[in-house]
């Protein structure tokens, strides 16, 4: 994969065709981008920070912070629970001392929302010992409302994966985006962007409307948003217009009318027989007549539409046609 050019801001923009940029690809550029995303990440407000009352005070924190809390729920964790939401740490010497302390009150637990919510809440909750949170960021809700080392009034998810299955242990209703790792993503952009950003870039490269940076920017933005290949278009003139079902549909059932009409004028015997039937049915065929007829209406105002489009294709072909052979000539 080609090297990623870094370049001073102050230069012109590069455009496709520059050597700068032979050796790029679009891969290359997005790795490069850092943008925020919005993350789901699960936090526990623990028992010593519940014993003490300072849970509604920390969820002001939460809040205050920015992040969103989509769910949240009060309880105590059995034994077996919190030997299994901690069982990474099964062959640590803490472990015994964490799942006494994780199951001897109750908890809060919450599903809190946000851009870059994992790493930010951790950050907002501090170092893991209380004591040194203290000294090092005295403003975070260890250092405030932690106790020690064990006893740190919070746990946050520490990562997209740890966030998702922490999420579904307290929340299994709730719904998070399953993590996918950096293949998948690769994979997805060679096959669903580049393509049509690939052709952007070269009819922005052929077409320059503009050196400045933000008017081509707009330019490209406007391009993608014509040529979106999950947008439908309809384009009378120029491109062939495929039929739909239901206009398909409506082709045939004109048809199957056309033919019925044409029966229904020649002359059969015993008009006279359903003439008396019709008449003692009480109005009731003037009724599916009138429904007939509207039907009919819909369905000629369909087909009519679909022959006007077919004509103004035959009168497209036929003038590039002309053109083609003017040019010969020439």
């Amino acid at each position: 994969m080609g090297a990623y050019h870094e370049r001073p801001t102050d230069q012109a923009p590069l455009l496709p065709g520059d050597a700068e940029l032979k050796d790029t690809t679009f891969v290359d550029v997005v790795e490069k981008l850092s943008l925020p995303q919005v993350e789901r990440t699960l936090a526990l407000i623990k028992p010593d920070a519940v014993a003490q009352g300072n849970a509604q005070e920390i969820m002001s924190i939460i809040r205050h912070k920015g992040f969103t809390i989509i769910e949240q729920k009060r309880l105590q964790l059995s034994q077996t629970r919190a030997e299994e939401f901690y069982k990474e740490h099964r062959d640590k010497p803490f472990f015994a001392g964490l799942v006494e302390f994780m199951t001897s009150g109750p908890i809060y637990a919450l599903c809190l929302s946000k851009m870059n919510a994992i790493s930010d809440w951790r950050e907002c909750m501090g170092p893991t010992n209380s004591d040194k949170a203290r000294i090092e960021f005295p403003r975070s809700i260890r250092a405030l409302y932690g106790t020690d080392g064990r006893r740190n009034a919070a746990h946050g998810s520490d990562s997209k994966l740890s966030a998702y299955r922490e999420v579904k242990f307290f929340f299994p209703k709730l719904y998070i985006e399953p993590p996918r790792d950096q293949t998948w993503a690769k994979e997805y952009i060679e096959a669903e962007l580049v393509p049509v950003l690939t052709k952007g870039l070269v009819e922005l490269g052929h077409t320059r409307p503009t050196a400045n940076k933000l008017e081509a920017v707009v330019w490209l933005a406007d391009w993608l948003e014509h040529h979106n290949p999950n947008k439908a278009q309809l384009v009378v003139g120029r491109e062939e217009m495929p039929l739909g079902k239901e206009e398909v549909d409506a082709e045939e059932e004109f048809a199957a009318a056309e033919l019925a009409q044409a029966d229904s004028a020649q002359p059969e015997e015993g008009e006279a027989t359903r003439a008396e039937a019709q008449a003692a049915a009480g109005g009731e065929g003037a009724d599916d007549a009138a429904e007939l007829e509207a039907a009919a209406t819909k369905i000629q105002a369909t087909f009519r539409g679909m022959q006007d489009r077919k004509k103004v294709e035959e009168l497209k072909r036929a003038g590039e046609g002309e053109g083609e052979e003017g040019g010969d000539a020439e």
